[in-house]
């Protein structure tokens, strides 16, 4: 799977997912999003290597630890940040996040968010990419649940 390979692929699956969404969704009567959304993600869309992380993350998460908090904390480096796109670091890995739509994709009111979150290994050749549904009702936390293409 080489670099072409990648791209390509990453270019498909984000093409796909935001047709799939603009399709599906309708025009939010409300927004409880928060204009820079990337940032108050939760820690979870991380993602983990082992058992370990996988603890850690669902143990933050459950604290409500959003991806600002952990750049305060210095998990996080390198923050750049715009409205729709966001880049870090962390101990391994180079991220990148982007809103590629907003609308309400369930059918509640409240405007939901499709967010591409890619990343690869600095110092190796394993990537990945994942989409997420984002949404929040009110004032309640963020919700982020893995986005099906199918």
């Amino acid at each position: 799977f080489t670099t072409f390979d990648q791209a390509v692929d990453e270019v498909f699956r984000s093409t796909a997912s935001t047709l799939k969404f603009l399709a599906e969704s309708v025009d939010s009567r409300r927004s409880s999003l928060p204009v820079k959304l990337l940032v108050e993600l939760p820690v979870s869309i991380l993602g983990f290597n082992d058992s370990d992380q996988q603890r850690d993350l669902a143990t933050a998460t459950a604290k409500g630890l959003r991806l600002n908090d952990y750049r305060r904390s210095g998990k996080l480096q390198k923050f750049r940040s715009t409205a729709t796109i966001l880049q870090f670091e962390s101990a391994n890995r180079t991220y990148l996040l982007t809103e590629l739509a907003r609308g309400d994709f369930n059918g509640d009111g409240f405007e939901d968010s499709l967010v591409a979150v890619q990343w690869h290994y600095r110092e190796g050749t394993g990537f990945g990419q994942s989409m997420f549904l984002v949404q929040r009702v009110e004032s309640k936390p963020l919700t982020v649940q893995p986005f099906p293409l199918r």
